[in-house]
């Protein structure tokens, strides 16, 4: 057992299809460390594992974030895969920019789902279904609420430099490869 501080608690993660965020501690630890970041009230704030940390520091995935995908494992389901890294296009970065609002695709997985349905970098992912997308964490919302198998109709907003292009492209999602 250890006690430190929490030093940072919005630390962002790169993965595909979520939107997980990092708590960084001032606690010494191996890049073998795995345990739980309890706090002083016994509440569980994180998951502390080798994936998280960041050297010899300690730091852990904030439990908020992940307790949508525990439920779902612990009640023997498995998780969807698209393969999207985005990010927020807001109301207010899409006025500013001239582009429409949604999810922005900063990237796609190497051979992923989305990779494979045409989903590129730079697009703007606007409607799920037909179902206005909000932004990157109602994007990974729905992802991580679906299933492997399920086929999304995908509507996106791509740039040809001047303008912003509608098209709709056919997701089918995978079991999240092992790493």
């Amino acid at each position: 057992m250890m006690h430190g501080t929490v030093t940072a608690d919005d630390v962002p993660t790169e993965l595909a299809d979520a939107d997980y965020r990092r708590m960084t501690t001032d606690m010494n630890g191996s890049s073998a460390s795995t345990g739980a970041l309890i706090s002083l009230r016994g509440q569980v704030l994180g998951i502390i594992s080798p994936a998280a940390s960041s050297g010899n520091v300690l730091t852990a995935t904030g439990i908020s974030g992940i307790k949508p995908l525990i439920a779902r494992l612990s009640n023997g389901k498995e998780k969807a895969y698209a393969g999207i890294f985005g990010a927020d296009v807001t109301e207010a970065i899409a006025a500013e920019q001239e582009m429409p609002t949604g999810c922005y695709v900063r990237r796609t997985a190497m051979n992923s789902p989305a990779m494979q349905a045409g989903v590129r970098s730079g697009d703007v992912i606007t409607a799920w279904d037909d179902d206005p997308v909000a932004g990157w964490n109602d994007l990974a919302g729905r992802i991580g609420a679906a299933d492997p198998e399920d086929e999304i109709e995908l509507t996106l907003a791509r740039s040809d430099g001047t303008t912003w292009n509608e098209l709709t492209v056919t997701l089918t999602l995978t079991k999240e490869p092992a790493y």
